[in-house]
């Protein structure tokens, strides 16, 4: 396996975002990331986040997922246990990675970020020559 392929870059605890006179609470996603011949593999636990409410960002190699929890109905509830809260979280790419074919789809809460390895990256024998 490729070590430091992919780097987090923003641990630390929870952050309080004051943006124009409303705070909301940001947090790190948990992920689990995988990894294969052809690919890394990461998966994002972001409940309760929409697509349209979401940025995937790829500059100067870092990887930037950003989401805000937009409330579906304009009612007070009763009890509430989940928190709304806002995501975000940065990974630092290696040159290894292919940017230009990276993949997401979102689907009940959890975010697939597909990270194409690019080709001829993965281990090789080299030949020693006799002199």
């Amino acid at each position: 396996m490729a070590e430091n392929t992919l780097q987090k870059t923003n641990e630390g605890k929870d952050l309080e975002v004051t943006r124009g006179s409303a705070s909301r609470r940001v947090v790190k996603p948990r992920v689990d990331i995988y990894e294969n011949d052809a690919e890394l593999l990461l998966l994002a636990d972001i409940p309760g986040i929409r697509p349209e409410n979401m940025d995937i960002r790829l500059e100067n190699n870092e990887l930037t997922l950003e989401a805000r929890w937009g409330q579906t109905e304009a009612r007070e509830p009763t009890h509430r246990e989940f928190l709304e809260v806002d995501y975000l979280r940065s990974f630092r790419l290696s040159q290894g990675i292919d940017q230009d074919n990276i993949q997401a789809e979102l689907k009940n809460g959890v975010l697939t970020l597909h990270l194409p390895k690019l080709a001829n990256q993965g281990a090789r024998q080299i030949p020693i020559s006799a002199s």
